[in-house]
């Protein structure tokens, strides 16, 4: 099947391989071969915020606090009954740490690189999680330095993202306080 006159023009479909640019047919005789297969990658930014902002009289980043996030990643695809088995997700992690122990080394004009992470094989019917602890390593404290930026979460099957953030004040001494937040978002995948 090849499209014309539309946003598939080019393109020709594949079979279970999905939509692959007219530039990688190749026709041998009567046969049509597919050179290589373009897949689709779903890209997740999932924003965290971890660490104590305390009382300043400088410019920061948020207000005082004590924050923590935690980022739950779902392989929600089921084994069938019949037929093939469902597809693992190959996950790629990437940080991109904007305020990086309270200096703020994304603000503009500045930016953040991103930097390699982790990369996980998630299998059907399982679910994984990150938090503060994860994120930055062994020498994070609950009560440490702020550090804001986003986990980039590079999927090649669509998987559910969850990120849970959770926040107090914290009093003049910089003690956390008593009063508590909680905020639960689903992330929306890019596709790429």
């Amino acid at each position: 099947m090849y499209f014309s006159g539309s946003n598939l023009e080019g393109c020709v479909w594949a079979g279970f391989r999905g939509w692959v640019d007219q530039g990688d047919i190749i026709k041998t005789g009567s046969k049509t071969h597919v050179r290589r297969e373009r897949t689709m990658s779903f890209v997740y930014s999932v924003k965290f915020i971890c660490g104590v902002q305390n009382l300043s009289t400088t410019c920061t980043s948020v207000r005082p606090g004590a924050y923590a996030t935690e980022i739950d990643i779902h392989n929600f695809h089921q084994p069938l009954t019949s037929g093939p088995p469902p597809p693992p997700a190959h996950i790629t992690k990437r940080l991109l740490l904007l305020v990086h122990n309270n200096q703020p080394v994304g603000r503009e004009p500045g930016s953040a690189n991103a930097q390699n992470f982790a990369t996980i094989t998630l299998q059907p019917d399982t679910a994984t999680m990150d938090d503060c602890c994860n994120l930055l390593g062994p020498n994070f404290t609950a009560n440490g330095p702020l550090n804001i930026g986003f986990l980039e979460l590079v999927s090649d099957v669509p998987v559910s993202v969850t990120a849970v953030y959770t926040a107090n004040d914290v009093t003049a001494s910089g003690a956390p306080g008593t009063a508590i937040s909680i905020d639960v978002q689903s992330i929306t995948p890019q596709q790429a």
